[in-house]
């Protein structure tokens, strides 16, 4: 007799499946169907729409302060922390699809003036897959909820799914020009307020607006007024915005005012050495321990490097350098490589600032860390690849 042959990955399907209608049906109070498994982002968007448009009766709508529009944001990465060019989709695939089922009420997306008109804001994520004995069997998660703006409320939700191969997992302009992966505190109360938890929600979504604006700006190349609008991003958020800083950064970098990219660089780093961890976008050549001489990040580099070590060298806390490595190859191999490279950054950074000798270490975790855990090798799991600084006790 044949034993049952055991899979995985069919097992963390189920698992998802549960927590998620336990966690529709907390939130709700009402029967939620099961979500859906699409072969194409289209089928995934329809079925979002439907039954967001289901737990949206006219009258609900209306409930709260507010005016007739109701706001969407652009979906984001729940890995990495990035918004997509799928995740942009999603967003402008449910504003077309829920104004055509509801002519009562206008969906736009989000930005300070529409929110100013709001009662009502759709936010989303998506959870990657990781790899699985077949990758073209595997999905993409899709979380939305509907929340009202000044009580947080959760008035709808809905999950579907949607096969990997389909979901493009590129990063917008701004998300693949950036620094550093930004997946700390300020991404995991987003992640809060998709998921229905307590959150100040009035306050993530106005913040989310101005970044969005300025995001449109940087995306289309006017870095100028990119910087004034992250500027006030920056502002409304109380200088804790890590997202709002590094797209300072970008723009003033982008718009030639070097000067002012490096000193907001720096205090980049500082914060993220302060919230605990610094993720760098650092590549290195294909199998090797040198940075890679193509790529637009790696012009930067050498100003990344002085302002890590600066910070690091006028602070008083030790670092662990991690070098970390996508899930192909041999564990073995990857060990030792994402080693060799945690080593080439720490004696980097030394080279600089030599005060720097005793308080860094450096550790490759091969990919016994990933984030993502694709295999892939694109930009998909292009976080596994990071290279992190993690504040570690001084040794005596």
């Amino acid at each position: 007799m044949n034993k049952p042959s055991y899979n995985p990955f069919a097992v963390e399907r189920l698992l998802v499946l549960l927590a998620s209608l336990f966690a529709l049906v907390a939130c709700t109070g009402d029967k939620v169907a099961a979500p859906t498994y699409h072969d194409d982002l289209d089928g995934a968007i329809g079925s979002l729409a439907g039954r967001i448009a289901e737990q949206l009766p006219g009258g609900l709508l209306s409930v709260g302060k507010g005016g007739s529009i109701v706001v969407v944001d652009a979906f984001f990465n729940e890995q990495s922390a990035e918004v997509t060019n799928s995740g942009v989709q999603v967003q402008k695939g449910l504003v077309e699809r829920l104004a055509k089922a509801n002519d009562t009420y206008e969906f736009a997306a989000l930005s300070t003036r529409n929110l100013s008109k709001s009662s009502l804001a759709i936010l989303g994520s998506v959870r990657l897959a990781g790899k699985t004995a077949d990758n073209e069997k595997s999905y993409a998660r899709i979380e939305a909820v509907v929340r009202e703006v000044e009580t947080g409320k959760v008035v709808a939700n809905a999950v579907a799914f949607v096969a990997s191969k389909q979901f493009d997992a590129t990063p917008t302009r701004l998300y693949m020009d950036m620094p550093m992966f930004l997946a700390g505190d300020e991404h995991q109360q987003r992640l809060q307020v998709v998921s229905g938890n307590a959150a100040p929600v009035k306050d993530v979504i106005g913040v989310s607006a101005r970044i969005a604006e300025a995001t449109e700006q940087y995306n289309a190349g006017n870095f100028s007024e990119s910087g004034r609008l992250f500027q006030e991003a920056l502002d409304a958020s109380g200088g804790k915005s890590l997202l709002a800083l590094s797209g300072l950064y970008q723009s003033q970098f982008r718009g030639g005012d070097f000067l002012a990219a490096e000193r907001t660089f720096g205090d980049l780093v500082a914060a993220a050495i302060g919230s605990g961890k610094l993720s760098i976008k650092f590549l290195f050549e294909v199998n090797g321990t040198a940075f890679a001489a193509t790529g637009d990040l790696t012009r930067q580099y050498p100003m990344w490097q002085r302002q890590i070590a600066k910070q690091i060298a006028e602070g008083s806390a030790c670092l662990e350098v991690l070098g970390h490595a996508s899930r192909s190859g041999t564990e073995a191999y990857n060990d030792r490589l994402s080693s060799r490279r945690a080593e080439f950054v720490a004696s980097s950074l030394q080279s600089i600032r030599p005060d720097l000798k005793g308080r860094l270490t450096s550790t490759g975790k091969g990919f016994s860390e990933n984030i993502v855990g694709s295999g892939t090798d694109d930009a998909q799991d292009a976080i596994d690849r990071r290279v992190e600084f993690k504040i570690v006790p001084c040794r005596s």
